[in-house]
Order: C-alpha cells, then structure tokens, then sequence
C-alpha cells in the first residue's frame, strides 16, 4: 500500500512538496511510480515538488517483489499565487448621522476564488466578509477615509482600493411624519457651503449653514421619521452623459406609502442663475442614476421634483458644463 504525504487540505499559495511511502506485508514493496499532471510516469526518488498555479494531480502506486501492481492512487494539489483583483472604490448607497452603508465592485480571483473584502477606514480594518457591502457606526461631523482590499481562499491579498472619503453630516434630526393623504414636512438640514447671509452653526473646524427641505409624501399609511441628510461625496459614480454638482441628499422615510413623493432640496446660492436653470435633479435607483424633470426656484434657491421611491438625490449638470463662473 501506498500513501502520500505533505498535501494541503485545500488552497495555498506556496509550492508544495509531497512524499510517498509504501510498506507490503508479504514479498516486499519493489518500486513506486508517480504521474504528476500530464507528465509521463516515473519511478519515485524523492519528493515530488509542485510549483506550478491550479489543480494539479499525483497519481502513485506501487509494485510488489512477485509483480503485483497496486491500483492507482490519487491526490490533488491546489496552488494560487495571484492575488484577486483591486476592488473597486468604497462609496456610500446610505448615509445618515450615525450610520453609512457602504458598497464598491467585486474583484475577481480565477484559481482559489475571493474570500473576504477587508475594508479599512485609514489603518484600522473596520469590517471584513464575504460581500461587497458593509454597515458602520459613525459619529455626527466625522470624517472617513475607507480602502477595502480582497483576498482570496489561498490567502493571498490584493492591493487596497482607491480611498472613498465620506463626510457625516451634524445631527439635523428628523421629522415625525404621520398618516395622512398628502403630508408636507419641512426639516432642517446641515449643508457644508459658505454663505454669510444664512444662520451658521459651528461643527468641529466646518462651518455649516442650516438649511430647510420640503419632502411631500402622498397617502402615507404607516406614521415614521423622515430624514433628509447632506453630504458633498456622491454614493455612487456619476454616468457619462452628467456632472455633478458635489450636492448630495440622501431622503429615507421610516414609515410606509404609496403614492408620489414631492422632494424641494436647497441647492449652493452662489450658482449663477444661468446655471441654476440648467440643474438636473437625479434619483439613484434601479442601480443607476435617473433624471428627475425639476422645476427651479431662482428666488429661494431649491429645486423640486417627483418621485415615487426615497434614495439618494444629486443636483448636476449636463456632461461639458463648464463649472468655473
């Protein structure tokens, strides 16, 4: 009989030395054979070294002194040394005062498969699992710096992402919203442009300028809090065809409806009227940005738009705009 020794388990990432040994109780064990791969069979001197990535097979047996032949035996060896590829760059699909959810693309790993993501804010790993999402506690004005990195079943790590900075707005609060056919709920919002004309609130070395909202939610049946929360770092990538304008709304209501909802957001006062007519109003859903038709406010400096689902919402501009009056 003939048994092999040295074969992991599962994926490594380092070469891999098997041994074989045979014992025979009657006329003695003659000689042992090993095929490694395709190779072509040849009689075991020593440990059998393998370098090369992916399955490999060892095929081995042994004859006895009187010429019995043993069966083959089989053993496979599994090696990846290529790091799965760079993830792709942590952005927010939700963020409110005390929490972001994060998401960035899959890498890719052709031989052992991707493990874990480990996401990192600055140096400290914050969140490692096997999905492109994650869900952290933050606090109020903070500021974080996420990388994430894959690394796949054999242990071997990509290199980090990009860095995706997310900035967490002051504690607006939220509003109570009860049942109701057309409810109108106005709230406060902490946005991050200047603006000396408007009332200042102090966070940390940030000034921010308190602002208002209007969210309408028709035939709301189930009472929750509504939440409208600033932010200057967009949750996911603009499209070709847009720019944005580095506004960003996300608009999250805890109760139910079903009906249209009427969102007037705040936009920069020192966007140029002749701008300002050119703001479009896009709605992240369905896994992509939509175009919301708005109507813009030149005198109180808000744009108004219908939807019939909360998300995130972004002022921008057409593709070429040239942002620099």
């Amino acid at each position: 009989m003939t048994t092999i020794a040295g074969i992991p388990a599962g994926w490594v990432n380092t070469d891999v030395t098997a041994t074989l040994s045979a014992t025979d109780d009657m006329s003695g064990v003659d000689k042992t054979f090993s095929v490694t791969g395709s190779a072509a069979q040849v009689e075991y001197a020593g440990g059998i070294t393998i370098t090369s990535e992916g399955v490999t097979t060892i095929g081995y047996w042994s004859v006895d002194k009187a010429g019995n032949v043993e069966t083959r035996n089989d053993a496979q060896v599994r090696v990846d040394k290529t790091a799965p590829s760079v993830p792709g760059v942590p952005a927010y699909s939700s963020l409110t005062t005390n929490t972001v959810v994060l998401t960035w693309d899959a890498s890719t790993d052709a031989l052992s498969g991707v493990a874990r993501y480990e996401l990192y804010d600055g140096t400290m790993l914050v969140a490692s699992g096997p999905d492109c999402r994650a869900t952290l506690a933050v606090e109020p004005g903070s500021q974080h710096s996420y990388t994430v990195r894959a690394v796949d079943v054999a242990g071997n790590a990509s290199a980090f992402s990009a860095i995706g900075v997310v900035d967490v707005p002051i504690d607006g609060g939220g509003a109570t919203v009860e049942t109701g056919v057309s409810v109108t709920t106005t709230i406060g919002v902490p946005v991050y442009y200047e603006n000396p004309d408007r009332d200042h609130h102090q966070n940390g070395d940030k000034d921010a300028v308190m602002e208002t909202a209007t969210v309408t939610i028709e035939n709301v049946t189930k009472p929750g809090t509504l939440t409208v929360v600033w932010s200057e770092n967009p949750p996911k990538k603009a499209q070709p065809e847009f720019m944005f304008a580095n506004e960003y709304y996300d608009v999250s209501f805890t109760g139910t409806y079903d009906g249209r909802i009427i969102v007037t957001l705040p936009y920069d006062p020192r966007w140029p009227d002749a701008m300002a007519l050119n703001f479009q109003l896009k709605h992240f859903a369905n896994g992509k940005w939509e175009d919301v038709p708005v109507t813009v406010d030149l005198v109180h400096h808000t744009v108004t738009g219908v939807v019939t689902s909360l998300s995130p919402f972004a002022h921008a501009f057409p593709a070429g705009t040239d942002l620099s009056t």
